[in-house]
């Protein structure tokens, strides 16, 4: 009995462990270095990534350096839940990327403490060993990490020629033997690649057409390593009309080859396309952007080919009359007419029906005659996707035709030629409409009362004639007069004066505006102002040191924080400001520095209190003086 309930004991312990464990499987944080060896004064980076599967997104990254490091940062990033495709299911993973800049300040070997990181409020320190070595200054010029532009694929590894990342996996399988391929994987084999591990490609099913005939464009993606489709955009095809046949969907990935690997190929989408005139026709490029975690979760934009098609007009021996240039496919027509027999001033439906495969006519050529009054007609269509991604169905056109005249009306027939592209010759579909039978309404026909004559004479509106001769009287000029003709001339040009120097106005407000808001000057004070809220002498120091920084900048243009400490008065003094005022930024700089990195215990802080409000004075009075 008693090991029974140490077993029973064990498997709920068990339950409740699992869980834990799971959940640290389910996050890697990674911290990385750009160099081991440095000079003094010479920059480098530390990099922070932190991957998460689930809702908490990493964040309040820290970085703990030794006091002789200088550090700037960090700047961070993030995204969030992206569309996998390729092997393996679809997963919700959140990437939080940290970057710090930091620069020695003396020689040594230093050991930086790992990054942490916040993950669902608990702080996760980054693997990975964090080591420098500081040299001496050799005089070379060096190389700054600021601003340095880093892997594509959001680590420091570049799979162009560079240094790998830790997190770096990708598919590494050699092509198969053309021979053991199906055949559509055959059709989509290149020689070489494009582009390294992901490309984009557009394929016509023709090169060749005529204005109006379906030409198929289908867009694949090629990838050898899992990728995940964050954003594509269709081509322009300006050129053309487009419509949807078939989604990437419904069709699986295809294995292939491109040079020496073995490739996945997937459509993206089919779409049919229709010429709208005769030339050498550019589809445009399609565009995508992607990501991969084995890339190092870094964004690759993708550009494909540009697809010619060259386009010309049927031939124009043969060209049967009324052919217009755009009709093209294979078109059948029918027709009801309801009912055969009316009166006088009545309609009749006429409905005209054309199927086939093609691009559908938008309009009918009718018969004309006297007597018949064909009103504009409402259209339905449904197009489909028919056999081989042809496009196709059918248009239906509904007329109502009102009849002036009695007896047996003929209405005529409806012709609609067409291009035939695949026998290569011209065809007519056509539909004998039949007869009418009109008859003479209850009413007395309009002719017969002489309504008509009346209602369509053109002379009606005019004054009867004099019978009786009298002297000339003219009429009354109901112009306008010459002041309010003039004021209207005048009053547009006018109008558009003022409103272009009212924008005027307006934009230069917002120029001075935003050059206010990023004046050094202004932001000098604006740092003046924030410390007085700092509680912490630390932070007090920190933001003194970049009102000091801010207030150099205005003064001289010269960015005093890219610039050595022991050369900052040097540079300050070629650009004419005085020596005192040069000796006593250098001074105050120290001694923010030296306050920030101060190891004073909490105990002992009230002097580090009174060391920061004397510097607080010494700042104001600086600042005034450089700002002044």
């Amino acid at each position: 009995m008693r090991r029974r309930l140490w077993m029973l004991l064990l498997c709920l312990v068990a339950l409740v462990m699992a869980p834990r464990s799971a959940e640290a499987q389910r996050r890697t944080v990674v911290a990385v270095i750009t160099s081991d060896v440095v000079e003094v004064g010479e920059s480098f980076q530390i990099e922070v990534r932190a991957e998460v599967e689930g809702d908490a997104m990493p964040n309040d990254a820290q970085l703990r350096a030794p006091s002789a490091f200088q550090v700037s940062g960090p700047t961070t990033s993030a995204s969030g839940l992206k569309l996998q495709f390729g092997s393996g299911p679809m997963q919700m993973k959140r990437t939080f990327t940290a970057r710090w800049l930091l620069e020695p300040t003396k020689q040594g070997r230093f050991e930086i403490p790992a990054p942490t990181v916040m993950i669902g409020g608990e702080r996760v320190k980054a693997s990975g060993r964090l080591s420098v070595t500081v040299v001496a200054g050799t005089g070379r010029k060096k190389k700054s990490s600021r601003g340095s532009r880093l892997s594509p694929f959001g680590g420091f590894g570049n799979f162009f020629g560079g240094p790998r990342s830790p997190l770096d996996d990708i598919w590494q399988d050699e092509a198969d033997d053309p021979a053991d391929l199906v055949p559509r994987a055959r059709e989509l084999m290149l020689p070489k690649e494009p582009q390294q591990y992901v490309f984009l490609r557009m394929l016509a099913d023709k090169e060749r057409a005529v204005v109006g005939e379906q030409v198929t464009l289908s867009y694949y993606v090629y990838y050898r390593a899992d990728m995940k489709l964050t954003d594509q955009r269709e081509p322009p095809l300006t050129q053309f009309l487009r419509m949807e046949t078939e989604t990437a969907a419904r069709t699986e990935a295809i294995i292939t080859s491109v040079g020496r690997w073995r490739y996945h190929a997937k459509l993206l989408d089919r779409v049919a396309v229709f010429p709208l005139r005769a030339g050498e026709l550019r589809t445009g490029t399609l565009t995508a952007k992607f990501t991969s975690n084995r890339l190092g979760g870094g964004e690759l934009a993708r550009e494909s080919n540009d697809v010619v098609v060259q386009v010309r007009e049927p031939p124009k021996q043969g060209r049967p009359l009324g052919y217009r240039i755009g009709d093209v496919g294979r078109f059948t027509m029918a027709a009801e007419v309801k009912p055969r027999a009316t009166t006088v001033g009545d309609t009749v439906s006429v409905r005209i029906r054309v199927k086939g495969q093609g691009l559908l006519p938008n309009e009918l050529k009718i018969p004309e005659r006297t007597g018949v009054e064909w009103l504009p007609p409402d259209k339905r269509d449904e197009i489909s996707v028919g056999r081989g991604d042809r496009i196709g169905g059918y248009r239906l056109f509904g007329y109502a035709v009102r009849f002036k005249e009695v007896g047996d009306i003929q209405l005529g027939t409806v012709e609609l030629p067409y291009w035939d592209e695949r026998k290569k010759a011209y065809r007519v579909a056509k539909v004998d409409l039949g007869t009418v039978l009109v008859q003479k309404g209850s009413e007395p026909a309009a002719e017969e009362t002489g309504e008509d004559d009346a209602r369509d004479d053109p002379f009606a509106a005019l004054a009867k004639p004099r019978m009786t001769l009298s002297a000339y009287q003219a009429h009354r000029d109901e112009g306008l007069s010459p002041t309010t003709l003039w004021s209207l001339v005048a009053l547009p040009p006018l109008g558009v004066a003022a409103a272009q120097l009212t924008l005027g106005m307006a934009r230069g407000l917002n120029r001075r505006r935003r050059e206010r808001k990023g004046d050094p000057a202004t932001l000098a004070r604006r740092a003046l102002a924030d410390a007085k809220g700092k509680k912490d002498p630390k932070d007090t120091a920190a933001v003194y040191e970049r009102a000091v920084h801010l207030a150099v900048e205005a003064a001289t243009a010269i960015k005093s924080r890219g610039v050595m400490r022991d050369e900052v008065e040097a540079k300050l003094l070629e650009k004419g400001l005085e020596a005192e005022h040069a000796r006593e930024v250098v001074d105050v700089l120290a001694r923010c520095s030296a306050l920030r990195f101060d190891p004073t215990p909490d105990e002992e802080a009230s002097d580090l209190h009174k060391e920061a409000s004397d510097l607080g004075r010494r700042v104001r009075k600086l600042v005034k003086a450089l700002l002044d």
